[in-house]
């Protein structure tokens, strides 16, 4: 009895694990954008600690439309878009006046990694 249940444990653990890898690819992509603001807009630690959940929240919605097997990757790109555009305002509120001119630009170069992904070429540096 104890032999047939090994491998349905097996499952069960390999099912926890993928779980856990999804949700932290959320959580990695989240505090990798809040370093990368946190350096280029030169944020403060209670704009950082505001920010976090946020950015984990973004990060998670757009993991998940990007994992979608039923859209396009136009249909993808226009989601991430959304998410994006509705995310700012709740990003907006915690930046300072020069924080959100330089916020700006790197929105629009967002837009544009974005629009190109979906097109399926590389986006032009700038």
């Amino acid at each position: 009895m104890v032999a047939r249940l090994r491998p349905l444990r097996c499952l069960f653990c390999l099912s926890l694990v993928a779980c856990a890898l999804r949700s932290s690819g959320a959580q990695i992509l989240g505090e990798a954008k809040l370093q990368s603001m946190s350096r280029t807009l030169d944020l403060t630690h209670d704009q950082r600690e505001r920010l976090r959940p946020i950015l984990l929240n973004e990060e998670h919605e757009v993991i998940k439309a990007r994992r979608d097997p039923t859209l396009t990757p136009r249909q993808k790109a226009e989601d991430e878009l959304e998410i994006r555009r509705f995310f700012e305002p709740k990003v907006d509120v915690w930046l300072s006046p020069p924080q959100l001119e330089k916020q700006k630009k790197i929105r629009e170069q967002e837009v544009d990694e974005i629009r190109s992904r979906a097109e399926g070429s590389r986006p032009a540096r700038r």
